[in-house]
């Protein structure tokens, strides 16, 4: 979310337009509206790899999109990024249920 305080500066900077800029902003909440269909063959690698594998990614896609400058370039990458943040949730959901703590 943090993107959200930077949409002036993606404007000013990147010479996008506002739409360009809010769709980067939301276009990672249609990535994890993916991850039912990615999650499932995924999981095949074990849960925690699954969640480390997903982190993982997503701070690699991270730091390449400072060096990006280009709409489809971001867009892309925040796509993944809204996937692999809803494999990494999914995984820790699936964890948390079970796993018993009392």
């Amino acid at each position: 979310m943090d993107f959200a305080f930077f949409i002036d500066n993606i404007v000013d900077l990147l010479h996008f337009t506002y739409l360009e800029a809010f769709i980067l902003l939301g276009i990672p909440f249609i990535g994890r509206m993916f991850t039912p269909f990615i999650y499932a063959p995924l999981a095949r690698m074990g849960v925690p790899r699954l969640a480390l594998f997903s982190i993982s990614v997503m701070s690699i896609i991270s730091f390449l999109i400072s060096y990006e400058k280009t709409f489809p370039e971001m867009f892309i990458s925040r796509f993944l990024i809204g996937i692999f943040y809803g494999t990494a949730t999914s995984a820790a959901i699936e964890v948390s249920s079970i796993t018993k703590t009392e």
